[in-house]
């Protein structure tokens, strides 16, 4: 008789279907992106970030999101997004300091960009599900920053 796992084993593709097609939230083994249901400490919010990768992502595309002191200077690094699928949206999440102003730069290793030739890469930042910095194309350069968001007061500019 085979044992409980084989039994299982064998039925994975059914189980699978079963469970991707049903109302999300779905488990990331369904492809996609992973749906997070936000912060339970009331004085952070949900940062996501999407970040859509040229042919080239893993080798060439990451991103850091940073917190600003109110100088506007960096303080600490907040996200990392490293080995990033090529040709996909990549999403990040994570909790941050509501009372904070932050900035994501985005990164392409190779300098032409997340776009264009290899791809039409770009970026997108939300906050507790809204958008705080739109999609944005990385057109070209080593590097590019988003505007600043978050509680971002004048002192910050």
């Amino acid at each position: 008789m085979p044992t409980a796992y084989a039994r299982v084993a064998s039925q994975v593709e059914w189980i699978k279907g079963v469970v991707c097609s049903s109302d999300p939230p779905h488990p990331q083994f369904c492809g996609g992106k992973l749906i997070d249901l936000g912060c339970d400490n009331p004085k952070q919010a949900l940062l996501e970030v999407d970040i859509g990768t040229d042919a080239y992502g893993k080798e060439d595309n990451s991103f850091k999101v940073f917190q600003l002191q109110n100088n506007g200077g960096i303080k600490k690094r907040r996200m990392l997004g490293i080995n990033l699928e090529s040709n996909e949206i990549n999403t990040k999440t994570k909790c941050v300091n509501k009372s904070k102003c932050y900035k994501l730069i985005v990164y392409d290793n190779f300098g032409d960009g997340a776009c264009c030739t290899y791809g039409k890469g770009y970026y997108q930042v939300k906050l507790d599900g809204q958008d705080v910095v739109p999609k944005t194309e990385f057109e070209g350069g080593f590097e590019q920053e988003s505007i600043k968001f978050g509680n971002c007061n004048k002192q910050y500019l």
